[in-house]
């Protein structure tokens, strides 16, 4: 049977062991990596269960994010089905001296998560700062585990613990580029009424989705919903340009509604969904300009990030 360790590694010569940790920590930054996170606001949420299991910082606010529930509702695990990108750093740290040794090489120019939190927070935030790998640390077992996220090129996927106390107008992360949600065919049907303006009335987990997708979080670049019911149909790939972030045995790669690549499942569809939750706003949108103050939403200016699709693929190990 084949093995996946390289007995003779420690014999080989320093500098050939250097460079060789040295490629696989570069390698982590090639691609845009996907990283998954519960999302917890610490003044509701059962935080006496959860707090071994999330990721503090020295100034600790309303929110922080925890361990995602990859592997069912509510049950929070760092490694149990995580698609996360981090998986494979955290890897690296706990190899041996060595590989932490180079990683540290590496990540050198990297800033603290508390750090990137307080400056966040700040009305002016440094070009300098925006542009850093964050260095985040978290408890396993009570082992330090780290990782980084590049906030420019990474994808954020969140996993609210309760949809119902999130509130995105308290929440500063400037800088964070990419930002994703698993998408529920259940709100597809929530939206599939033309005359129902879910803006204003709705509860719950399309609350939530339809806020974020809304002005509160302008402080993200691009939304994106991951439907794992988009597969990739057989046949040679056409040569697009289309965004990717790499996880842990798999990638997320953006689906376009014109794609012939890919084969959508029946049942409520997420472009569907895209489509009702763009005109809900539109229409929210302008009646907000129309009966409060015009000037307040200018005509040229978009209501939120753009929103896209995203599909998930197994990687060929």
């Amino acid at each position: 049977m084949a093995s996946d360790t390289f007995h003779p590694f420690a014999r080989l010569p320093k500098e050939l062991q250097d460079r060789i940790w040295d490629f696989a920590a570069l390698s982590l930054n090639s691609h845009p990596a996907a990283h998954f996170f519960t999302f917890i606001n610490t003044s509701h949420d059962a935080m006496s269960t959860l707090a071994s299991k999330t990721i503090r910082h020295m100034y600790q606010d309303r929110y922080c994010l925890a361990a995602p529930q990859c592997s069912g509702r509510r049950k929070l695990s760092w490694t149990e089905s995580n698609p996360s990108g981090y998986m494979s750093e955290i890897g690296l740290w706990n190899a041996c001296t060595a590989s932490r040794q180079r990683l540290q090489r590496c990540r050198r120019t990297s800033i603290t998560w508390s750090d990137w939190i307080n400056a966040s927070c700040k009305s002016r935030f440094s070009g300098e700062l925006d542009e850093a790998p964050i260095l985040v640390e978290f408890l396993q077992d009570g082992r330090k585990q780290k990782f980084t996220i590049n906030p420019k090129s990474d994808l954020v996927c969140l996993q609210p613990f309760d949809f119902d106390t999130i509130s995105w107008s308290t929440i500063f992360a400037k800088g964070l580029r990419h930002l994703a949600f698993e998408f529920d065919p259940a709100w597809g049907s929530s939206m599939s009424d033309p005359w129902r303006f879910p803006c204003y009335d709705v509860t719950g987990p399309l609350r939530c989705i339809i806020e974020a997708a809304g002005f509160e979080t302008d402080w993200v670049d691009n939304i994106w919903f991951i439907d794992y019911r988009i597969s990739r149909r057989i046949g040679p790939a056409p040569n697009l340009t289309r965004e990717v972030f790499n996880g842990n045995s798999c990638r997320f790669v953006e689906v376009r509604l014109e794609d012939s690549l890919w084969k959508r499942s029946s049942g409520e569809s997420v472009f569907n969904f895209v489509e009702n939750l763009e005109c809900s706003l539109d229409d929210y949108f302008t009646d907000q300009q129309y009966y409060e103050n015009r000037s307040y939403y200018p005509q040229t200016t978009r209501w939120g990030p753009p929103v896209g699709v995203l599909a998930c693929e197994k990687m060929l190990e």
